[in-house]
């Protein structure tokens, strides 16, 4: 029965691959009405821009073009005309009736013989008909076709977020902006970029910037500023997070002054001192650099996993700034800090979002409820927001962080479809897991949507993991209640996977790897052709984790598989005894190590050269096999 069934479905998903359009949509609309007929789109396609309309209707017309060459390869012809034409697509912004968030980004499309018409409310709206119109074409005999329709859309959240962390491993910007096309495909309207971390800083700082390491890659604020743009263009906000006062390591290794005692500590052994002044000259002169830079509507500041607060048990400025502030437990004083950063962010003019484990419950000072709450931990903390009436962005750690960290490559398909905004997770499943446990947050919560998170992970591998399930988190953010279930999306999966494939996603691992020694079997060896950019990946069988691989890079970058400065290995990795799976990336500057689909660690290498791949005899290391290389070069 089971094999009749996974046939049926396999038909079934050839079937509607071949017929595409509406069929395949996602995410799916609230009504759709389809009819018999169709409408042939021909090179010179008119896109009608009624007279009077503003600026941004003409770029969303331009965004339409734009995708449709990528997609079709038709050239569109813009026009401003209020005409609706035979064959032609004319775009019409409506006075607005409803004032909801949601309702805000609804759209209307009619197809028939007369026209084809986008309408909606708002230019958001607006931008999200013409994206479900491309997923409508269809392609037969040489020809392109869009099938007589009726649409009514809406969203059910208004956030449909998406977080990168190139703080832990930097990210290309051309990959960005490609992550954007596709968020924008799918209606995702949130880019949360992690700039600040331990491990190093993204963000250019002039007001401190010692904080940007030599040969350390980071985004200028000109770039930042460019990519803000770009993203407007294709209706995604871009949501900066810096983190404090915890995982601090990189500013207080640039600027020891921000420890209690002065002194630079281990990764997990930082946090900014809350009491000296220095420090918030320090927060109050970035958070403004951030928010000139960064026109979203909200700051995310972190205040997350503050390790080593205690010390502020023993400092006499924290000691001083507690008496100050009326406090007498380690808890209040950190709530006094989370209120003090939301002040600094309200005279930014933004709202300050923090992860959850940032409040305590209970304790007070209670910080505002204008304070929004990521919450991605401890079920019973975001229930417990949800119902003091915080405002809540759901990003349970199972199913939506699609990443290495414990979950590796993150749970199965089948627990991201089963999620929606209302539940959360309820206890931590294992990697690979086909299901989760969850919790639903309470009756009448503030949840203004959801984000799937992908947290260090090197960027060819973030697509790995990122699709089909960003897709499924984006659709049941859109649609929820109406998504349909695991298989009818299983369905529609492959006329997306396609889609993809113009978009550029995954291009690197769709590469056959070669072999990298050329049949040699000497204990010592080196690649016949010299290798710039790369992908390696070997297994190693090991004791213990050993501090060598016994691999060089390009002639002269030895591969330590133990960390350097401001890295931590999970625990999983600290005791690699037997076989193990590594990977490491070499893409221009950046060199990143990931074993077992985690990543180890992600530094900028300045000497960026052409050179031989070479294995050594290592300490710990008892045998390499599966050596194999796909070259980016």
């Amino acid at each position: 029965m089971r094999r009749a069934i996974t046939l049926l479905l396999y038909i079934a998903a050839a079937t509607l691959a071949h017929a595409a359009g509406f069929t395949t949509m996602m995410p799916k609309p609230l009504r759709l009405e389809q009819g018999a007929g169709r409408e042939p789109l021909k090179p010179g396609l008119r896109v009608n821009i009624p007279a009077q309309s503003p600026a941004r209707i003409r770029e969303i017309a331009e965004v339409f073009a734009e995708y449709l060459k990528e997609q079709t390869s038709l050239a569109c012809k813009l026009v401003s005309s209020d005409a609706i034409e035979p064959g032609a697509v004319t775009l019409i912004l409506q006075t607005p009736s409803v004032a909801e968030a949601c309702a805000s980004e609804s759209y209307s499309i009619e197809i028939n013989e007369k026209g084809i018409v986008v309408a909606a409310a708002s230019t958001e709206g607006l931008l999200w008909g013409v994206q479900t119109l491309l997923q409508g074409i269809e392609h037969e005999n040489g020809q392109h076709y869009i099938r007589h329709a009726s649409i009514n859309d809406q969203p059910a959240r208004a956030w449909r977020g998406l977080m990168l962390d190139p703080a832990r491993s930097f990210l290309d910007l051309a990959f960005i902006r490609r992550t954007i096309r596709v968020m924008s495909a799918y209606k995702m309207n949130v880019l949360h970029l992690h700039l600040i971390d331990d491990q190093s800083w993204a963000f250019e700082s002039r007001a401190f910037p010692k904080c940007n390491r030599p040969g350390e890659k980071y985004y200028t604020q000109d770039q930042l500023r460019e990519l803000v743009k770009y993203a407007a263009r294709y209706g995604v906000d871009v949501l900066p997070e810096l983190d404090f006062p915890g995982h601090s390591h990189a500013e207080v290794a640039a600027y020891p002054q921000l420890d209690c005692e002065g002194k630079t500590r281990g990764m997990n052994d930082t946090i900014l001192c809350a009491g000296k002044p220095f420090t918030w000259e320090f927060m109050e002169k970035v958070i403004a650099e951030v928010a000139a830079i960064f026109p979203s509507r909200y700051i995310h500041l972190g205040a997350d996993e503050p390790f080593a607060m205690k010390r502020w048990k023993d400092c006499p400025d924290c000691q001083a700034r507690m008496k100050a502030r009326g406090v007498t437990t380690l808890e209040s004083f950190y709530h006094t800090f989370v209120i003090d950063l939301n002040d600094i962010v309200k005279r930014n003019g933004r709202r300050l979002i923090v992860w959850n484990e940032a409040i305590h419950p209970g304790v007070a000072p209670m910080p505002p409820k204008d304070i929004t709450i990521h919450a991605w931990t401890n079920y019973k903390n975001a229930q417990t927001m949800a119902a003091a009436g915080y405002t809540i962005i759901n990003s349970s750690y199972a199913p939506l962080y699609l990443t290495s960290f414990g979950l590796r490559q993150g749970v199965a398909l089948s627990a991201v479809k089963a999620w929606d905004a209302t539940l959360f997770g309820a206890e931590n499943p294992k990697p690979g897991a086909a299901s989760v446990k969850y919790a639903r947050l309470p009756p009448g919560a503030l949840i203004l949507g959801g984000q799937a998170c992908m947290w260090a992970t090197e960027q060819g591998l973030v697509e790995k993991r990122l699709y089909p399930r960003m897709l499924c988190t984006a659709e049941t953010l859109w649609a929820e209640g109406r998504a349909g279930d695991l298989a009818d999306f299983e369905i529609r999966w492959p006329a997306h996977e396609r889609r993809l494939d113009k978009f550029g996603v995954s291009p690197e691992y769709k590469r056959t790897p070669g072999t990298l020694f050329d049949g040699k079997t000497s204990d010592l060896r080196s690649s016949e052709k010299k290798y710039c950019d790369f992908i390696l990946t070997f297994e190693l069988n090991t004791d213990e984790t050993p501090v060598f691989s016994g691999f060089v890079l390009r002639d002269n970058f030895r591969l330590n598989v133990t960390p350097p400065a401001g890295h931590v290995l999970m625990r999983s990795l600290r005791a690699l005894k037997g076989w193990h799976t590594y990977e490491v990336t070499a893409r221009d500057s950046v060199i990143s190590l990931t074993i077992d689909g985690c990543m180890a660690w992600s530094v900028s290498n300045a000497d960026v050269r052409t050179g031989h791949i070479i294995l050594q005899e290592a300490g710990k290391v008892n045998a390499c096999r599966n050596i194999t290389l796909r070259n980016l070069d």
